[in-house]
């Protein structure tokens, strides 16, 4: 089955004269499929697997560890926070909620996976899915460091920036890490003449 998906896809590839394309027409497939996945485990299944919520200690823990870094990250740069629940605070009318939705738990499913479905030596996949995860931590602890500026000074900022700009830095730093493996590690040993 996978060998006629396979000739199809190249045979469409073929027809529209799309080759220079076919590297990014995979990661798109890829990261859309994934996508599409979680948004359905989520949305038919709450993110159970035999009626088990086996996600949400992963969630909580890294949740509570992004707010307790992000407001760490904060103090150090000058903006007093503490962490009161949910929030990042600082004053009574300068907060952010940090939830489970901003633990990342998505986008290290999807660097992962990816970077698993796509071709390259495993020896290296060994290191860089792991190097993939710590950049994606430390874009989410910058990502939730900005939105929360942006609450204390431009609130009026905040829904621009948070849906239009912070939620897609994800996917470009993604695309950012498999543009390196593709260009730089997953390389195949090029035949000598």
């Amino acid at each position: 089955m996978f060998e006629k998906i396979s000739r199809y896809y190249n045979n469409l590839i073929a027809k529209f004269k799309l080759e220079a394309f076919k590297e990014i027409i995979i990661f798109m497939v890829i990261i859309l499929s994934m996508h599409l996945l979680w948004r359905l485990w989520g949305r038919v299944f709450d993110y159970k697997i035999l009626g088990h919520h086996v996600l949400n200690p992963v969630f909580q823990i890294l949740t509570d560890n992004l707010r307790n870094v992000s407001a760490w990250v904060s103090n150090l740069i000058g903006i007093e926070t503490v962490v009161k629940g949910d929030y990042l605070v600082h004053t009574k009318f300068s907060l952010l909620g940090v939830t489970m939705g901003c633990s990342g738990l998505k986008q290290y499913y999807q660097i992962g996976g990816l970077l698993m479905l796509y071709p390259g030596p495993w020896k290296k996949k060994l290191w860089y899915i792991p190097v993939g995860f710590v950049v994606i931590y430390f874009t989410n602890v910058f990502r939730i460091v900005a939105l929360y500026a942006v609450v204390i000074y431009k609130y009026e900022w905040f829904y621009f920036l948070h849906d239009w700009v912070a939620r897609p830095l994800f996917y470009v730093i993604i695309f950012l890490l498999w543009v390196l493996w593709v260009e730089k590690l997953a390389l195949k040993k090029e035949a000598k003449n």
